[in-house]
């Protein structure tokens, strides 16, 4: 009988044994790997499908402009172009007064009323074929487009059937603060030389820049453009709410005291101004009131 003896395999000194700490290191090191791999994929599937839908947007819309031009189509022809949706067009003529280069073509557009300044705006871009994108501001009817265009036709009881004149003008930006000058109180009104004199083509001459300021302290102020003091125009006993220029050298201010004062300033900007009160004219609310007599009758039957 033959007996064999199985020796254990010597264990090999330089392989290291992990001992359980380092095994849950590691196992806390996956998972923190996945969840940063996890992260990294979700960032980046929403960047690919804001990427695509911008694209199909580009390739919905944008080439769908060059179609808006020329005749007025019938709504059968607007329903099957919308593939079988409808929705409410008008035909558009887009106008300006700005330089050559930002023209487009006077042809008729047939737009969706759904589309609000920023759409219109794409529009001309699209028309400009521009590199870089400008914003612009639209009047209809006299007025800037705030809302759609089908709000705006609404309000101002435009038809659909007549082309709709939309003039663009180029957006500005805010203008910047040069100044700030405190006042005492609330500011109720403002009025300047310069403005008076462009609308009602006088001369403002000495007094370009001025502007006059009604204040609720019952004062109304006179100052530069950058907000030096010049005068003061004080004799009202309430807040002044409202001021107003009468010519180069005349101002009259309207007050909660229920008066009227007409002021004459003489003097320059730089040697400082003088307001001297000229006529004063008090205001008289007459209040009338009816009684009407509403009489109900009660039958019974």
């Amino acid at each position: 009988m033959m007996c064999y003896h199985y020796a254990p395999m010597p264990v090999q000194p330089w392989l290291p044994r992990r001992s359980p700490t380092r095994a849950n290191s590691e196992r806390g090191s996956l998972a923190k790997f996945q969840v940063l791999q996890w992260y990294l994929k979700s960032v980046l599937r929403l960047f690919v499908d804001k990427t695509t839908r911008r694209r199909a947007h580009d390739a919905t819309i944008r080439p769908s402009v060059a179609s808006y031009i020329g005749t007025p189509r019938s709504s059968s022809t607007r329903q099957a172009c919308n593939g079988g949706m409808s929705e409410a067009h008008a035909a558009c003529r887009l106008t300006t007064n700005l330089p050559n280069e930002l023209k487009v073509t006077d042809a008729p557009l047939e737009l969706p009323t759904r589309l609000t300044r920023f759409g219109l705006s794409e529009v001309v871009n699209h028309l400009l074929n521009a590199e870089k994108l400008r914003r612009f501001d639209f009047v209809v009817n006299g007025e800037l487009l705030r809302g759609t265009l089908a709000q705006s036709m609404e309000r101002h009881e435009i038809s659909g059937e007549q082309i709709l004149d939309i003039e663009y003008i180029e957006l500005l930006a805010p203008p910047a603060l040069s100044s700030e000058t405190e006042h005492p109180d609330w500011i109720a009104g403002v009025a300047s030389a310069q403005t008076h004199a462009t609308l009602h083509a006088d001369a403002a001459g000495s007094f370009n820049g001025i502007v006059l300021a009604a204040c609720y302290d019952g004062v109304a102020y006179a100052r530069t453009a950058k907000g030096e003091m010049l005068a003061e125009l004080r004799g009202h006993s309430s807040a002044v709410k409202s001021v107003s220029w009468l010519g180069e050298r005349r101002a009259v201010t309207a007050s909660k005291d229920r008066t009227l004062r007409v002021w004459n300033l003489s003097g320059s900007q730089s040697q400082g101004l003088q307001a001297q009160c000229e006529k004063v004219a008090t205001l008289y609310a007459r209040v009338r009131v009816h009684a009407h007599v509403h009489i109900t009758q009660t039958h019974r039957v």
